[in-house]
């Protein structure tokens, strides 16, 4: 290495300056002689030492500079505003405008037309038929395999045979198109008026409609999506016949596609299985299709929306985070369909996408302030619904109010007609039984039809065996009602607490009406039954309750039904305070040995996170149900299962564990007895009761188990909670409240921890195929794939976790790691950026970003130690972590309601912990030399300059020494001991460390250069060799741990102490600025620089001869030995 010296000797051994005496020995004359001796080498290394010193400050604005998080992972998608192209008909078309269609007489003259006078009288007379004994259905022509299409009435066929041609072509669809909207009229109950009017309309569509004439197809295929006993194939046929008679039409898709969304939400009836699965799907497809062809549609944009919401809300009890991602893809294209279409119909689209994304206030919000329309009955009950969930329930009483006094002039009346195949059956997850979604929601009247006969009946009985709900299904009291309105905003009002106001009208018989069709709601039949089971208790009694004024006398058993009632509404309003106070009062009144209340008293405090209480009163309450009756072992094993939950809760987990084992092995007898006792002897048990709670009881055991550490016995208890869960699932009756997926799930971690890889990936896959899109059993899987070797599956597993859940930063960490394995640094980078965007303070994904920014080359150096650095600040125990990739060993933990969103969590338990950085131990060196600088004596330097002396004269005698005295050699000497320090420490990659390369060299070159400038300065003779002694204590310490730096002697032609200390007050200076950046930035380059410098200051400041340390005296050791002190001080504070 060429350091610029004048006057190099010949040999190259050294290195040389020399200056004749000169008479101006001015400050002025000093400095210009400086500057006339500064060479292209001195300005190099001077520009090196600046762009060092410059170094943090730049990472820090490359970081700085980094693109932001969005401000919400739920942004409207970019896109161009959509154009009004590709529009949905209003159905039924080609209805004449003079035609009502309100009563068969209203389209005498269009059957006339179309028929003849004699046909359209005798079409007349079936069209007036009432009674649906009269229905045509009952006379449809069957094969030998039961109905067939094209389905055919025998007096509808009689009158279409006599038809005249030419009127009938000209008029046929026009009439098939009046009888589909008289179809649609109801009476005030509810029911159809005209029974015969569908039928009528399909034998009269079926022959009018050509292979060209789109208005007909579309009313037929209309009219056969609204069947109440729907034919899924006969449908897809029509809509294709449809799609061909009206190319460039998004109709005929748009009705196909809502069809499959609503059948995919139906609960099966006897014959007409519902492959719910098949039908979502192909509803998704079917609108994928439709967006495709009508890119710039609004209707099909917001037709594909509602699928998804449906999608949603079918799923959402069962697979939560599945829903979650469906109401996403639904929040996204209303957002496209909305830019071109602000429609207030796509806005309540929107606002239910919000609701089922568990943001109520916002949809309420959006509702409120949506475009003003002449029908807004539905958004009404929407917005009620998104107010009561919001718990804002004085403006769900007043839209209640408003919507009930508008009453059904709120709703379409008939004109346009949305397809709905119910005919009674429910809709699984809509609680708002709103058939339209967005499009057609204040245009279409929902409408059904009766095409063919069927006979029969279905149901099912379910037992809510889930021991501490948030509240329990109660028919009338909890839940949305909107379209009762009359009740619902006394209901609401109650919960406002405003229950005086719910009194004014109250009727005496509590019978109210249906808001949309005009008959009694739901909530009036709940109110009946429960006034015969209860023997007269009323939602009156519960009113006057709660409005502070006296009942009438109840017998005991109406007194718990109230209280009952009354707290549960409160728990679903999600007031927990006020359930609590009406539960107090119960027992106030309740006779001591009341056992319900105390039950109800111990899920209230758990909800309320009092575990505690919640223990003491489920326990109390075991106590009164066996005092009350001594067998009655179901309801106290009930109640010690609840209670052992709210031990393990309360941080009790040896009391819980205890009593969990016993609840556990009680209830597993219990249900064997039943078995194989009781149901021999009376026909029926509760085996399945007792089931369930040894069941929960060993699930709940197990994963306390794992948690202590108890692998081994955790497994055993999942082992035998799967054995329950058979059981369960073999029940006669089904028994919700058990998330055999959670099982599944926390079984997979325990069998991971033990090391059973394979055992722990079937486990993970049952939780998955339970719920596909849980974030948390896809990182799991995704981390048990990369254990198990398996890099593309875990790939795949991070990304669909991200895919449901972008928050999911653990996953994202782990994509990222896993992707720059595969050598696709690009996309890792965005995965782990995703993972410091959802949590700013996640060290490990800091850490690996810099890692792979390392590996990227010189460009991104800046980028390689901002992330280094933000990961240190972050974790002080990474500043010497090795630079490795590394995969967060964490996985997310499930509870027992797996309908909320988990909560992240993370840690860094799995990570080998480091020992403490080599150069610790370098720094205590250094305060040693500070005592040894404060005793220095001139005896002392003596007898050092006598052993270094003697070592001298021994390594001269080796020709490979005498070989070694050039200044480049303790130069390079110096740059290999400090980089293999670094990649002892740590460091990887090989532009970082060529980076630190060059700062070393700019680091001792600027300390020789210094002495050679203050050489000139004092015109001084100087020379500047390697020095072997020094050389070899160098690799032995950095051999040891403790890196030295052994830069080259100098030698003078006179004392001057001011060559001497140059090199010493260079890099002191240089540490001192270096310091401060480590402690403003962080950046861990600049820190290894620092501790470089301060090293090479701490190694020529040595009071041994040939070291500066010898000739600067006492009071320059002392100076340097505190220049070293505190700077040894600062980097031990820097961790």
């Amino acid at each position: 290495m060429v350091l610029g010296a004048q006057n190099d000797t010949p040999g190259g051994r050294g290195m040389r300056s020399s200056h004749n005496q000169s008479s101006d020995t001015g400050p002025r004359s000093r400095v210009a002689m400086v500057a006339r001796a500064a060479t292209l080498t001195d300005i190099v290394i001077g520009l090196a030492v600046v762009v060092l010193l410059g170094f943090a400050p730049a990472v820090w604005v490359a970081t700085e500079r980094q693109p932001r998080p969005p401000d919400s992972v739920m942004e409207l998608a970019d896109g161009k505003p959509t154009s009004q192209g590709g529009v949905v008909k209003e159905l039924p078309a080609g209805v004449p405008r003079a035609i009502t269609a309100q009563t068969p007489e209203s389209l005498g003259r269009l059957a006339t037309a179309a028929l003849g006078a004699r046909g359209a009288q005798r079409l007349l007379r079936l069209l007036s038929a009432r009674e649906p004994g009269d229905s045509l259905v009952w006379t449809t022509v069957a094969g030998s395999h039961g109905v067939t299409y094209p389905y055919r009435y025998p007096a509808m066929a009689r009158i279409l045979d006599q038809a005249p041609a030419s009127g009938f072509a000209k008029n046929g669809a026009a009439l098939g198109a009046a009888m589909i909207r008289l179809a649609s009229r109801v009476d005030a109950e509810g029911e159809r008026k005209y029974v015969n009017a569908g039928p009528a309309a399909f034998a009269v569509l079926y022959r009018a409609s050509s292979a060209r004439d789109c208005d007909a197809r579309l009313n037929l295929l209309l009219l056969l999506a609204a069947e109440d006993l729907p034919r899924d194939k006969i449908v897809r046929a029509e809509a294709e016949r449809a799609m061909e008679a009206c190319p460039n039409d998004p109709t005929p898709g748009w009705i196909l596609g809502q069809f499959q969304s609503l059948r995919a939400q139906q609960i099966d009836v006897p014959d007409i299985p519902v492959p719910e699965v098949v039908h979502a799907k192909e509803a998704l497809a079917t609108f994928d299709t439709l967006v495709e062809q009508y890119p710039d549609s609004p209707d099909a944009l917001a037709g594909a929306a509602d699928a998804h919401v449906r999608e949603g809300e079918r799923i959402a009890a069962r697979q939560p985070f599945a829903a979650r991602h469906q109401f996403r893809l639904a929040f996204q294209l209303y957002g496209r369909a909305s830019s071109g279409s602000g429609s207030a119909e796509i806005e309540a689209g929107l606002a239910r996408a919000l609701l089922g994304l568990g943001e109520p206030s916002a949809a309420a919000h959006l509702l409120r302030h949506a475009t003003a329309t002449a029908t807004p009955g539905f958004r009404m009950e929407l917005l009620i619904h998104a107010e009561e969930a919001a718990h804002d329930f004085k403006s769900a009483q007043h839209t209640a109010r408003h919507l009930s006094d508008l009453g059904t002039v709120a709703y379409p009346q008939g004109r346009g007609l949305l397809a709905t195949p119910a005919s009674g059956v429910s809709f699984e997850g809509d609680d708002l039984a709103i058939p339209a979604v967005s499009v057609g929601l204040e245009r279409f009247d929902p409408f059904e039809a009766t095409l063919q006969p069927f006979e029969g009946g279905g149901g099912a009985v379910v037992d809510d065996v889930s021991y501490i709900p948030i509240y329990r299904e109660d028919s009338g009291y909890v839940g949305t009602m909107a379209s009762c309105p009359e009740w619902e905003w006394r209901r609401d009002a109650i919960l406002a607490k405003n229950a005086k106001e719910a009194l004014v009208g109250l009727p005496k018989d509590l019978r109210f009406k249906d808001v949309r069709r005009g008959r009694r709601c739901w909530a009036t039949f709940a109110f009946e039954a429960g006034s015969v089971a209860a023997d007269g208790s009323t939602p009156r009694d519960l009113i006057l309750l709660e409005a502070g004024q006296d009942v009438d006398e109840l017998r005991p058993g109406l007194v718990d039904d109230v209280y009952d009632r009354r707290q549960n509404m409160w728990r679903w309003a999600g007031d927990l305070d006020r359930a609590s106070n009406v539960i107090e009062d119960w027992l106030a009144t309740a006779p001591a040995s009341a056992q319900l209340p105390m039950l109800r008293l111990g899920e209230v405090r758990y909800l309320q996170g009092r575990y505690d209480a919640s223990a003491a009163a489920f326990r109390a309450a075991g106590r009164r149900i066996r005092q009350a009756q001594w067998d009655d072992d179901l309801g106290v094993y009930q109640a010690d299962l609840a209670a052992a939950a709210a031990l393990i809760r309360a941080g009790r987990r040896e009391e819980g564990l205890l009593l969990l084992d016993r609840v556990a092995g009680s209830a597993e007898r219990g249900a064997a007895y039943q078995k194989q006792v009781v149901e021999k002897d009376k026909g029926y048990s509760v085996s399945d009761e007792f089931a369930a709670v040894a069941y929960h009881a060993r699930t709940l055991l197990a994963d306390t188990e794992r948690d202590t550490g108890g692998l081994a016995t955790a497994l055993e208890s999942y082992q035998a909670a799967g054995e329950m869960l058979k059981v369960i699932e073999q029940a006669d009756f089904q028994l919700i409240g058990h998330r055999p997926e959670r099982l599944y799930a926390n079984q997979a971690v325990a069998e991971l921890a033990a090391g059973r890889v394979s055992e722990a990936n079937t486990s993970i896959v049952r939780a998955l195929q339970v719920d596909p899109m849980n974030p948390a059993f896809l990182m799991t899987a995704g981390f048990i794939a990369d254990r198990a070797g398996q890099r593309d599956a875990a790939i795949d597993y991070n990304r669909r976790a991200l895919e449901s859940d972008p928050g999911a930063f653990p996953a994202a960490n782990d994509l990222g790691v896993q992707l720059a394995l595969e050598g696709r640094d690009d996309d890792a980078v965005a995965a782990l950026r995703q993972a410091v965007y959802a949590k700013a303070d996640y060290a490990l994904a800091w850490f690996n970003l810099g890692v792979v920014y390392a590996d990227m080359g010189p460009r991104y150096i800046l980028h390689s130690q901002g992330a280094f650095a933000r990961a240190i600040e972050l974790d002080p125990e990474l500043a010497e972590r090795k630079h490795e990739l590394t995969i967060d060993s964490n996985i997310y933990r499930t509870d027992l309601d797996l309908s909320k969103p988990l909560p992240p969590r993370w840690s860094f338990a799995e990570l080998e912990r480091f020992a403490p950085a080599a150069s610790t131990g370098l720094l205590a060196l250094l305060l040693l030399a500070v005592g040894v600088a404060r005793s220095t004596s001139k005896e002392t330097q003596d007898v050092a300059s006598h052993w270094v002396d003697t070592i001298t004269q021994a390594l001269r005698r080796l020709p490979l020494v005498n070989r070694l005295r050039a200044p480049k050699w303790a130069l390079g000497l110096t740059l290999v001991l400090f980089l293999t320090t670094m990649v002892r420490q740590g460091w990887t990659g090989l532009w970082g460390l060529a980076v630190a390369g060059l700062a070393i060299a700019a680091l001792a070159a600027a300390a020789i250069r210094s002495r050679i400038l203050a050489a000139n300065l004092t015109s001084s003779a100087v020379s500047q060799e390697s020095w072997p002694p020094g050389m070899v204590l160098g690799i032995a310490a950095t051999a040891a741990g403790s890196p030295w730096a052994q830069l080259p002697v100098i030698s003078t032609d006179r004392s001057n102490n001011q060559i001497h200390a140059a090199a010493p007050v260079t890099l002191a200076a240089v540490t001192g600025v270096l310091l401060l950046e480590t402690v403003w930035f962080a950046v861990p380059l600049t820190k290894s620089m620092a501790i470089t410098a301060l090293i090479m200051s701490a190694s020529t400041l040595l009071p041994i001869p040939p070291l500066d340390g010898a000739k600067l005296g006492k009071t320059g050791l002392l100076a340097g030995a505190g220049v070293i002190g505190a700077g040894t001080l600062v980097i031990l504070g820097l961790g």
